[in-house]
Protein backbone atom coordinates (compact mmCIF):
# COMPACT_ATOMS: atom_id res chain seq x y z
CA UNK A 1 0.00 0.00 0.00
CA UNK A 2 1.34 3.42 -0.89
CA UNK A 3 1.89 5.86 1.97
CA UNK A 4 -0.39 8.53 0.44
CA UNK A 5 -3.42 6.18 0.77
CA UNK A 6 -2.76 5.36 4.42
CA UNK A 7 -4.85 8.30 5.88
CA UNK A 8 -7.82 7.44 3.63
CA UNK A 9 -7.64 3.77 4.63
CA UNK A 10 -7.54 4.63 8.34
CA UNK A 11 -10.50 7.01 7.97
CA UNK A 12 -12.53 4.31 6.18
CA UNK A 13 -11.74 1.79 8.94
CA UNK A 14 -12.79 4.27 11.63
CA UNK A 15 -16.11 4.98 9.89
CA UNK A 16 -16.86 1.28 9.35
CA UNK A 17 -16.13 0.41 13.00
CA UNK A 18 -19.01 2.66 14.12
CA UNK A 19 -21.51 1.25 11.61
CA UNK A 20 -24.30 -1.30 12.28
CA UNK A 21 -21.80 -4.08 12.96
CA UNK A 22 -19.45 -1.91 15.00
CA UNK A 23 -19.11 -2.01 18.76
CA UNK A 24 -20.54 1.49 19.40
CA UNK A 25 -23.85 0.77 17.64
CA UNK A 26 -24.16 -2.63 19.34
CA UNK A 27 -23.39 -1.19 22.78
CA UNK A 28 -26.08 1.49 22.66
CA UNK A 29 -28.93 -0.68 21.29
CA UNK A 30 -31.53 -1.80 23.83
CA UNK A 31 -34.09 -4.50 23.14
CA UNK A 32 -36.99 -3.09 25.16
CA UNK A 33 -39.16 -6.19 24.51
CA UNK A 34 -36.59 -8.42 26.23
CA UNK A 35 -35.39 -6.20 29.08
CA UNK A 36 -35.66 -6.19 32.87
CA UNK A 37 -37.66 -3.41 34.51
CA UNK A 38 -37.08 -3.01 38.27
CA UNK A 39 -40.11 -0.74 38.77
CA UNK A 40 -42.78 -2.11 36.44
CA UNK A 41 -46.54 -1.89 36.87
CA UNK A 42 -46.54 -5.16 38.85
CA UNK A 43 -43.14 -4.85 40.48
CA UNK A 44 -39.84 -6.08 39.08
CA UNK A 45 -40.31 -7.90 35.78
CA UNK A 46 -38.18 -9.36 32.99
CA UNK A 47 -39.98 -9.36 29.66
CA UNK A 48 -39.55 -11.93 26.93
CA UNK A 49 -40.94 -10.90 23.55
CA UNK A 50 -42.70 -7.91 25.12
CA UNK A 51 -44.63 -9.75 27.83
CA UNK A 52 -44.25 -11.84 30.97
CA UNK A 53 -46.62 -13.98 33.03
CA UNK A 54 -46.19 -15.10 36.61
CA UNK A 55 -48.28 -16.34 39.51
CA UNK A 56 -49.28 -13.76 42.10
CA UNK A 57 -47.80 -14.41 45.57
CA UNK A 58 -47.67 -18.21 45.22
CA UNK A 59 -47.36 -20.96 42.65
CA UNK A 60 -51.10 -21.68 43.04
CA UNK A 61 -52.17 -18.04 42.79
CA UNK A 62 -53.80 -16.37 39.79
CA UNK A 63 -51.68 -15.54 36.75
CA UNK A 64 -50.65 -11.93 36.31
CA UNK A 65 -49.42 -10.73 32.94
CA UNK A 66 -47.24 -7.71 32.22
CA UNK A 67 -46.92 -6.26 28.73
CA UNK A 68 -44.81 -3.59 27.13
CA UNK A 69 -47.31 -1.05 25.83
CA UNK A 70 -45.16 1.68 24.32
CA UNK A 71 -41.63 3.13 24.36
CA UNK A 72 -40.82 6.79 23.70
CA UNK A 73 -37.15 7.63 23.14
CA UNK A 74 -35.24 10.89 22.92
CA UNK A 75 -32.61 13.09 24.49
CA UNK A 76 -32.86 14.29 28.08
CA UNK A 77 -30.14 16.86 28.40
CA UNK A 78 -27.07 15.21 26.90
CA UNK A 79 -28.27 11.69 27.71
CA UNK A 80 -30.27 9.15 25.71
CA UNK A 81 -33.50 8.37 27.55
CA UNK A 82 -36.74 6.42 27.22
CA UNK A 83 -40.21 6.52 28.73
CA UNK A 84 -41.41 2.92 29.02
CA UNK A 85 -45.13 2.18 29.44
CA UNK A 86 -45.97 -1.17 31.05
CA UNK A 87 -49.46 -2.61 31.58
CA UNK A 88 -50.27 -5.30 34.10
CA UNK A 89 -53.44 -7.34 34.41
CA UNK A 90 -54.87 -10.29 36.25
CA UNK A 91 -58.10 -12.20 36.62
CA UNK A 92 -61.34 -10.29 37.10
CA UNK A 93 -60.24 -7.34 34.99
CA UNK A 94 -57.71 -6.00 37.50
CA UNK A 95 -55.28 -3.74 35.68
CA UNK A 96 -52.54 -1.30 36.51
CA UNK A 97 -50.07 0.64 34.47
CA UNK A 98 -46.91 2.64 34.85
CA UNK A 99 -44.76 4.92 32.73
CA UNK A 100 -41.18 5.04 33.91
CA UNK A 101 -38.21 7.08 32.72
CA UNK A 102 -34.88 5.39 32.10
CA UNK A 103 -31.50 6.60 30.93
CA UNK A 104 -30.40 4.37 28.06
CA UNK A 105 -26.75 5.41 27.80
CA UNK A 106 -24.23 2.67 26.97
CA UNK A 107 -26.98 0.12 26.27
CA UNK A 108 -28.14 -0.09 29.91
CA UNK A 109 -31.43 0.91 31.49
CA UNK A 110 -30.97 3.18 34.51
CA UNK A 111 -34.25 3.92 36.33
CA UNK A 112 -34.86 7.63 37.00
CA UNK A 113 -38.47 7.69 38.19
CA UNK A 114 -42.14 7.18 37.39
CA UNK A 115 -44.09 9.82 35.48
CA UNK A 116 -47.49 8.07 35.55
CA UNK A 117 -49.00 5.25 37.61
CA UNK A 118 -52.51 3.88 37.97
CA UNK A 119 -54.15 0.96 39.73
CA UNK A 120 -57.51 1.10 37.98
CA UNK A 121 -57.11 2.41 34.43
CA UNK A 122 -54.63 2.94 31.64
CA UNK A 123 -53.96 6.68 31.42
CA UNK A 124 -53.46 8.25 28.04
CA UNK A 125 -49.92 9.57 27.75
CA UNK A 126 -48.42 12.05 25.36
CA UNK A 127 -44.65 12.19 25.62
CA UNK A 128 -42.31 14.68 23.98
CA UNK A 129 -38.56 15.07 24.34
CA UNK A 130 -37.27 18.60 23.67
CA UNK A 131 -33.79 18.54 25.16
CA UNK A 132 -33.06 19.41 27.90
CA UNK A 133 -36.72 18.82 28.85
CA UNK A 134 -39.18 15.94 28.87
CA UNK A 135 -42.87 16.85 28.60
CA UNK A 136 -45.46 14.31 29.76
CA UNK A 137 -49.21 14.90 29.35
CA UNK A 138 -51.39 12.48 31.34
CA UNK A 139 -55.16 12.15 30.91
CA UNK A 140 -56.77 10.68 33.99
CA UNK A 141 -59.86 9.38 32.18
CA UNK A 142 -59.23 8.71 28.47
CA UNK A 143 -62.39 6.57 28.23
CA UNK A 144 -64.54 9.72 28.42
CA UNK A 145 -64.43 10.46 24.68
CA UNK A 146 -65.85 13.86 23.82
CA UNK A 147 -66.13 14.90 27.47
CA UNK A 148 -64.14 17.55 29.23
CA UNK A 149 -61.17 15.64 30.58
CA UNK A 150 -58.57 16.74 33.11
CA UNK A 151 -55.01 16.66 31.81
CA UNK A 152 -51.83 17.13 33.79
CA UNK A 153 -48.81 18.41 31.86
CA UNK A 154 -45.51 17.94 33.68
CA UNK A 155 -42.11 19.18 32.57
CA UNK A 156 -39.02 17.27 33.73
CA UNK A 157 -35.27 17.69 33.36
CA UNK A 158 -32.15 16.02 34.66
CA UNK A 159 -30.23 17.40 37.60
CA UNK A 160 -27.12 15.27 37.58
CA UNK A 161 -28.57 11.76 37.34
CA UNK A 162 -31.88 12.67 39.05
CA UNK A 163 -35.17 13.39 37.30
CA UNK A 164 -36.63 16.63 38.68
CA UNK A 165 -39.99 18.28 38.08
CA UNK A 166 -39.72 21.75 36.58
CA UNK A 167 -43.40 22.63 36.15
CA UNK A 168 -46.88 21.11 36.52
CA UNK A 169 -49.93 22.45 34.72
CA UNK A 170 -53.44 21.02 35.07
CA UNK A 171 -56.15 21.93 32.59
CA UNK A 172 -59.44 20.70 31.16
CA UNK A 173 -59.83 19.98 27.47
CA UNK A 174 -62.20 18.06 25.25
CA UNK A 175 -60.90 14.62 24.44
Amino acid sequence: MRPQFWPVTMLALAILSYGPCGSLAAATAIDFKNASYPNGACGPVTLSGGSEQHAANSADGPTISTELDEVHTGKLGTHDAAVVELRCGGPGGYASSSADVYLTDRGRLTFLGSVAESDSFAPELRVRFASPFLYVDVSEHPELAGANVKWKVTTYRLNGKKLVTVNVLEHIRKN
